[in-house]
Parts: C-alpha cells; structure tokens; sequence
C-alpha cells in the first residue's frame, strides 16, 4: 500500500473531487481493494472525520451569519398579501426558531460585605460625611 503521504495526497485528491472515486486508484497505481483497504483503516478513517466535521462547522457558521437575514426575510413575507405566502413564511419562523432557548441574562450576584457592626459604622460615617460635603 502508498505511504503515509501519498495516501492523505489520494484522501485530498478523492475529496476534491467530491467522493468520486472512479478514476483515483487507476490514477495513483493501486487496485481497487487495496483503495477500499486504505480507506478502512483508522488512520484514514480520522482523516476524513475530521474534515467533514470542519466543513460542517463552517457550514454552521455561514447559516448563523445569515439567519438574521433570512429571519428578517421571513418576517417580511409574514405580511404578503398572499395568503399561502404569509402562512408558510409564519410556519418556517415557527419551525427555524422552535428550539431556540430565550436569552438568559447572567447577573453577577451582589458582593458580600462581611464588616463587624464597628467597622459598618465607620462605613456608613464616612459616606454620610461626604454627602453633608456634596451637598455644602
């Protein structure tokens, strides 16, 4: 079988040509067994995983940057004068945005404060202090 190189060259080539493999064996001198072997081992196998879970990632980020486009869309066509329109563009909001959670606000719990009474008191002096000041 082709060495490490040559075979993820073959992967490269077999996926830029969208999974046609009519003409790959033939072209990088391996029979076609030996084509099905190498496209079964682990290696291989981890090779093409990974690249398809990169195209599916960028594929989730093109279809994010345009969902507000596409939703402003929908939304516009909510008001068709054309009934069947308005209705199907309704359903497809309904549908797109089902799973969606609401937003949720994170809020930063307040900070704690442990002073005694004695040192809550200077606390409180010194800002009454400096309002009397403020206000003079």
């Amino acid at each position: 079988m082709a060495n490490s190189r040559n075979q993820l060259k073959m992967i490269k080539k077999w996926i830029k040509n969208e999974g046609d493999d009519t003409k790959l064996p033939k072209r990088f001198k391996i029979c076609h067994t030996k084509w099905g072997k190498l496209l079964n081992t682990k290696k291989i196998r981890d090779e093409i995983e990974g690249r398809i879970e990169v195209a599916k990632k960028r594929s989730q980020l093109l279809m994010v940057k345009y969902l507000p486009l596409a939703t402003a869309k929908l939304i516009e066509l909510c008001n068709s004068e054309n009934n069947e329109t308005s209705r199907k563009a309704c359903v497809d909001i309904l549908t797109v945005h089902k799973d969606n959670k609401p937003i949720e606000i994170i809020k930063e719990p307040e900070p704690k404060l442990d002073f005694d009474n004695e040192t809550a008191s200077k606390v409180w002096a010194i800002i009454a202090e400096s309002r009397s000041r403020k206000k003079s």
